[in-house]
């Protein structure tokens, strides 16, 4: 059924390929209170039916208009801040008692 017409066609034997695209792997932020910085380490990819590989960073530069541009090598991060906090003090004598 289908062969007769798909027959007629010059199929290909090698998979479709998509546009490559930028891939971004983001570090921890660089504090765990506040405002600090996160490293990204940044990479070309391109996609085929079958799989994902990293290309050559000249492939996704080529593509800037369509991409956009390489993504930053660091960006700004927020710490989640936590509610517990070191609290500092005058020293004082302490017991055992209130140790145990």
């Amino acid at each position: 059924m289908c062969y007769q017409f798909c027959s007629t066609f010059n199929l290909p034997n090698t998979p479709l390929l998509s546009p490559v695209s930028w891939r971004v792997l983001r570090d921890d932020c660089s504090t765990s209170c506040g405002t600090g910085t996160a490293q990204q380490h940044i990479s070309c990819t391109l996609t085929t039916r079958y799989n994902t590989t990293i290309v050559d960073i000249k492939h996704c530069e080529k593509r800037i208009s369509e991409l956009g541009p390489r993504p930053s090598d660091s960006v700004k991060c927020y710490g989640q801040c936590l509610d517990a906090q070191w609290k500092y003090s005058e020293w004082s004598e302490v017991s055992l008692a209130e140790i145990v």
